[in-house]
């Protein structure tokens, strides 16, 4: 069924008092718009909507501006078109929209951002009432609502160095000395119980920190330098994993947690040192899967249960050339990963019900992994796609539209979308030179 309806398009007049965001703390950085500073007194919030305020018609409409505004409230309805020639020459300054009531697309399951070594650094180097309420801009009731959270398994291209569970005992294939690493435990979900060092970044190959001093996390856990996760006893650890916990603590609705790995361990893959184009050791696929699995096994003994997972971020960039913390698939290798190692082992220690997701990629790729559903256990083993936002400009987004006309049963998530590495795009203000490369 059709409804036209129509909606105005200047909502200021429909603000009430009380219900605006707080007042921004505006700076600027030499750019046409201002950020507002997360400080001890503001960060930006957003006032909570429920059915009952959207009921006959109701609209709530936050909206934010270069100038300042952040997650302002107007409310208004929606009102039915009127009749005659005369009333529509009225709607001159309003939007109409068309709405198809019968038709239904894929489910939202929320919004959210990544749990990297960079992000936890950043809040954390903060002190502990604006990180507290930075987390909760985020996950809070009174916040935008994020309700999921992308956790790398081992380092990204956010980290401040390389590392994979099993890096100092190469050729371990029995992952005897498997264990989460320092960066799990201080970074990924920085312990509450810590002082404040200066520490130099090293620079990762293609990451995001150009050797700039942030402030990082020292940890007192009884022994001097002793790494979280290694003590002798688990009743020794003090706070672990809070950034996660902190954040599901925070937030009133379930928050969805999605592992996504950049690279097995150098010893584990055939690497081409000039052009760093690389992939796993055929022979270890199932070793590989094991050190996933108790990557999960890890997480799930600190409370921690994944709702989803991706078997590799970006699978198309570990076979072309450039520095960069990658690893390379094709589909075909990914079908036998994931059939005869990976899914079956899934199951067999109980994370079965975890939603394994493919590509996790650009959607240029989509077309070439919707093919790997053609076989049946991957269809059977794989509940979606995940999807990267970079160079769009080379498909159109209708391939989207394709595949869930193909798959329906099959959801699609973007997982990925970040902004402002480009030197191009480094900040012009001598504020953050430190920030360029």
């Amino acid at each position: 069924m059709w409804a036209r309806i129509t909606l105005a398009v200047v909502f200021a007049a429909y603000v009430t008092g009380g219900l605006a965001a707080q007042r921004c703390v505006p700076r600027s950085y030499g750019y046409s718009s201002v950020v507002c500073v997360c400080n001890a007194t503001y960060c930006d919030t957003v006032a909570s909507t429920t059915s009952a305020q959207l009921a006959t018609g109701g609209v709530r409409h936050y909206s934010s501006t270069k100038a300042g505004k952040r997650l302002e409230l107007a409310i208004t309805k929606f009102y039915p078109t009127p009749r005659g020639k005369v009333a529509r020459r009225k709607l001159i300054s309003r939007a109409a929209f068309r709405v198809n009531q019968g038709q239904r697309y894929q489910e939202i399951f929320g919004f959210g951002g990544a749990a990297t070594d960079a992000a936890t650094i950043n809040t954390y180097s903060l002190s502990a009432r604006v990180a507290e309420k930075l987390i909760r801009s985020y996950f809070g009731k009174e916040g935008i609502g994020y309700t999921l959270v992308r956790v790398p398994v081992g380092s990204s291209d956010f980290s401040a160095h390389y590392y994979g569970y099993t890096d100092h005992y190469p050729e371990d294939i029995t992952l005897r000395h498997f264990n989460l690493s320092m960066e799990d435990f201080q970074y990924k979900a920085a312990l509450q119980a810590a002082s404040w060092t200066t520490a130099r970044l090293a620079l990762l190959p293609g990451g995001d920190f150009g050797g700039h001093v942030v402030r990082l996390l020292a940890f007192h856990l009884g022994e001097p330098g002793s790494i979280p996760g290694r003590a002798s006893s688990r009743s020794s650890r003090v706070g672990i994993m809070p950034f996660i916990k902190r954040a599901k603590q925070m937030s009133p609705f379930p928050v969805k947690l999605i592992a996504t790995p950049w690279s097995a361990p150098d010893w584990m893959k055939v690497i081409n040192h000039t052009t760093n184009v690389n992939w796993l050791r055929k022979g270890l696929f199932k070793v590989y899967a094991d050190l996933y699995v108790r990557f999960l096994d890890g997480y799930e003994a600190e409370g921690l249960d994944f709702w989803g997972l991706t078997p590799q971020n970006e699978p198309s960039e570990g076979i072309a050339t450039g520095k960069f913390n990658k690893m390379g698939w094709t589909t075909e290798d990914m079908i036998t990963f994931l059939v005869r190692d990976f899914c079956p082992l899934l199951k067999e220690r109980g994370h079965g019900g975890v939603k394994v997701m493919i590509n996790d990629d650009q959607r240029r790729d989509v077309a070439e992994w919707l093919k790997t559903y053609n076989n049946e256990d991957v269809y059977e083993c794989a509940a979606g796609m995940a999807v990267h936002w970079y160079k769009d400009q080379e498909t159109p987004a209708a391939v989207l539209s394709e595949a869930h006309r193909l798959y329906p049963h099959k959801f699609l998530l973007y997982t990925e979308a970040c902004f402002g590495k480009d030197a191009a795009l480094c900040p012009r203000s001598s504020a953050l030179k430190n920030l360029c490369p």
